[in-house]
């Protein structure tokens, strides 16, 4: 299993603005009535302040109730989800919980309406259970519903166009969530894994050396170690997702920039096949496209 270095994909929440419910005078609504509804273990909440971000294709929505629990959403404007995350601004007793890491979408129901861009609103219903490990099913947890009508605003990214999408078994796939881990030591010959991964049972990883400078092409198959794509599927047995085997691809790095302060830039296109040797699955990727930020190792 991955060593998670969680970053997630909300590099925007700091363009957070926010608003209230009896003070929109800054928000322009279009498309009718701002609403938040927000129930946990079957209390209902009152929620009366909130705030919707929009950020090229991903989306954070907050909102925080009179007595200080608060509820977060990250996802995309093709309905994926990210995380979903509950807390209290005002107690540090009440903890803090999450949806379901692994495969998301199937536990966890999430429905995007709509998305209006012409009135920036985005229309949301959602319900299911948030733990105190995002990798645990057996931890505690709690139980949330609701929805949100919400006026959103767009704000620009401070790097454009990070994440990874790609076809996947001919379907439309969006990472929704990034990390970063290492292998083979520190320095400059360090394997840095950019890892991302959508709301379903797949991720997706892009291994490339630390020290490596400039672009290029490169081919890979299982038993290529760097410059090259891994694969990875949910084990439902064992609740946890397990690296299939990169039969054959190609990389191309068609960007890599030193952003100083010890961290680089990459980005590129890729293509991938891999099969899980106990069950056969076969993963096929086109289109691959994708940008990150590592630390250098």
């Amino acid at each position: 299993m991955r060593l998670l270095n969680s970053v997630l994909t909300v590099l925007f929440l700091s363009f957070m603005v926010s608003c209230s419910s009896d003070d929109s005078s800054d928000v322009v609504n279009g498309g009718g009535e701002d609403s938040f509804s927000f129930t946990i273990d079957g209390q209902q909440k009152n929620i009366t302040q909130w705030s919707a971000t929009k950020s090229e294709r991903d989306f954070v929505v907050y909102g925080v109730a009179d007595d200080g629990m608060a509820i977060q959403f990250i996802f995309n404007k093709y309905g994926n989800i990210g995380e979903i995350s509950t807390f209290s601004i005002e107690s540090f007793e009440v903890p803090s919980r999450y949806n379901h890491y692994y495969n998301r979408a199937e536990f966890f129901n999430f429905e995007l309406v709509s998305v209006d861009e012409a009135n920036h609103k985005v229309n949301v219903n959602y319900s299911g259970k948030v733990y105190d490990e995002d990798m645990d099913l057996t931890s505690d947890f709690s139980v949330v519903e609701g929805s949100f009508n919400l006026t959103y605003t767009e704000v620009q990214p401070q790097v454009s166009g990070l994440g990874l999408s790609a076809t996947l078994n001919g379907q439309d796939w969006y990472g929704t969530t990034t990390s970063t881990s290492y292998e083979g030591g520190f320095g400059s010959t360090a394997i840095v894994s950019n890892n991302f991964d959508s709301d379903n049972e797949y991720g997706i990883s892009v291994l490339v050396t630390s020290g490596e400078e400039g672009t290029g092409n490169y081919t890979f198959n299982e038993t290529s170690n760097t410059n090259k794509i891994v694969v990875w599927g949910y084990d439902a047995e064992n609740d946890t997702q397990v690296e299939y085997v990169t039969t054959a691809g190609t990389l191309n790095i068609t960007e890599r920039t030193d952003l100083g302060l010890g961290y680089t830039l990459i980005g590129g296109t890729f293509t991938a096949t891999a099969t899980n040797q106990e069950t056969n699955d076969t993963v096929t990727i086109t289109n691959g496209i994708f940008k990150g930020v590592y630390e250098n190792w």
